[in-house]
């Protein structure tokens, strides 16, 4: 069984971070208060996993994701965190996703991401 988490993603934060060597991408519904959020990163290097956040650090870690699909109005991801599923699905309201966007994922989420 799967718990099902959903919000409206109305901001998108991304960045490479040159000094840190990561590459991170975060939804969430509000700009300043990151109640409903999920946060995608990845270290420059290969060898690490990547890491995912929903709401919480408590509900984070590396590797979690097992799925995620990236629909035009639409981004559900699944994950597995403390031995449950948790499927979230953030409607991107307003949100432009731009070719940077989507290649900062393609490389944090590598082949777990499918664009529709």
């Amino acid at each position: 069984m799967k718990n099902l988490i959903t919000f409206n993603a109305k901001f998108i934060s991304f960045e490479k971070e040159e000094e840190e060597e990561y590459y991170s991408v975060g939804f969430s519904e509000d700009e300043f208060q990151f109640e409903n959020h999920m946060f995608f990163s990845r270290s420059y290097s290969e060898d690490e996993p990547e890491y995912c956040e929903i709401n919480d650090q408590a509900y984070g870690g590396y590797g979690i994701c097992k799925k995620a699909v990236l629909f035009e109005d639409k981004f559900v991801v699944e994950l597995f965190v403390n031995d449950e599923f948790l499927e979230v699905t953030m409607a991107i309201v307003g949100i432009e996703m731009n070719d940077t966007i989507i290649e900062y994922l393609q490389f944090i989420l590598k082949d777990k991401l499918e664009i529709r």
